[in-house]
């Protein structure tokens, strides 16, 4: 079986959607698929070692995409490729411009094809204007997209339930993955000895990089109320990701200074080593897609406090890993995080069954089934 994974976007590219391609061509080829990623050119050099095939399309100038000779280079790639390499199937990852340029030249060739949106080619929040089908134009193209796939995947229920467009039996959840083997719980006082902090210092992490839908001032505000209680005079809060310091200001203006720490990016290795630092992950977000974080900090070994939108709630209703906190809610998530910070005993519980449920997560068995998915629609075309 020959897979092409088709990205509207990709590394060196940062985001969640580029690391997600990237980590199932990876375990597709363990799992002894022939795999080509078809991505973007982008203007930064450079990417990740890989053992897919990794082929670029596009043109750069500006305006490139608005015009016609952007489609008729990825035509002429897409041609090149089939001709030395054919393609099986294809999987799009994002579902508004890949498929956009792409999806009509598998239909013709009858190549199956299925859809993989990501979070902002699908989802909807008008009140912090986030999502593409916001818009009119791309809402019918993403529409008419995902209408013309053999199948589609959901990462999550939550994602499931904005596929109201697509009939029911071709839609299959398929959560996105985190490395097993780079997460697991291993103590550790690298974010102590990063900050400057006693080693004796419980810490209560998010992690991602800076942006509306994490609400990380929301965060931040929850945590001040905690500090009066001495109970959690040992307590700090950690907020790591780019762009955190941006949020320095509010920390000042809110007396929390060497409490609450802004740690701009960490290494990819240091993340597993920072979960391994803490007691606690707390996710104030006000959305998410499926929060790779959370589910990293689950194999980590810790307990979520996380807000109940979709994304993050069905991460703690599926494998019961957590408490869930109104979005927005302050109090409640000050409470919540108060509540499992005094309780050992629930704590070590949710810890136990988090990282217990963080296997079915791991990239080898999300493979598996996406593999499934292919397999039948390969079968149908058979």
């Amino acid at each position: 079986m020959h897979v092409l994974l088709f990205a509207g976007r990709f590394l060196p590219d940062v985001g969640g959607m580029e690391y997600v391609v990237h980590y199932l061509a990876e375990a597709l080829v363990d799992a002894g698929v022939e795999v080509t990623v078809l991505a973007n050119r982008t203007k930064t050099p450079g990417g990740p070692e890989h053992r897919y095939r990794l082929i670029r399309y596009g043109l750069l100038f500006r305006g490139a995409m608005r015009s016609g000779l952007f489609r008729l280079s990825v035509s002429r790639t897409l041609s090149k490729l089939q001709r030395e390499h054919p393609v099986d199937i294809v999987n799009f990852h994002g579902v508004a411009r890949a498929p956009f340029w792409g999806l009509s030249f598998f239909e013709r060739r009858s190549i199956p094809s299925v859809m993989t949106p990501h979070g902002k080619d699908v989802q909807r929040f008008p009140d912090i204007g986030y999502g593409l089908r916001l818009e009119p134009e791309w809402n019918a193209r993403i529409e008419d997209h995902l209408q013309r796939a053999n199948a589609v995947t959901a990462i999550s229920e939550s994602i499931r339930g904005e596929l109201d467009c697509v009939a029911p039996e071709r839609v299959h959840i398929v959560p996105n993955g985190i490395h097993r083997q780079r997460f697991t719980r291993n103590p550790s006082t690298f974010l102590h000895d990063r900050v400057g902090v006693p080693h004796d210092t419980r810490f209560v992490v998010s992690v991602g990089r800076d942006h509306i839908k994490k609400a990380y001032a929301d965060g931040i505000h929850a945590f001040a109320p905690l500090l009066g209680d001495p109970r959690f005079d040992d307590v700090h809060y950690a907020i790591i990701g780019r762009g955190v310091s941006s949020h320095a200001m509010l920390v000042s203006e809110l007396g929390l200074d060497g409490r609450v720490h802004l740690v701009e990016e960490v290494a990819s290795h240091e993340v597993a080593e920072s979960f391994n630092s803490a007691c606690l992950f707390f996710s104030p977000s006000i959305v998410e897609g499926l929060s790779l974080v959370s589910i990293e900090a689950m194999a980590c070994g810790l307990p979520l406090v996380v807000t109940d939108v979709p994304g993050n709630a069905d991460v703690v209703r599926a494998n019961g890993c957590g408490l869930l906190v109104p979005v927005r809610d302050l109090d409640a998530m000050g409470e919540a995080i108060g509540a499992l910070l005094s309780n050992e005993h629930l704590r070590s519980e949710l810890a136990e069954i988090a990282w217990q449920r963080s296997d079915d997560y791991d990239w080898s068995a999300i493979a598996r089934r996406y593999l499934e998915v292919y397999a039948s629609l390969l079968g149908e075309a058979d």
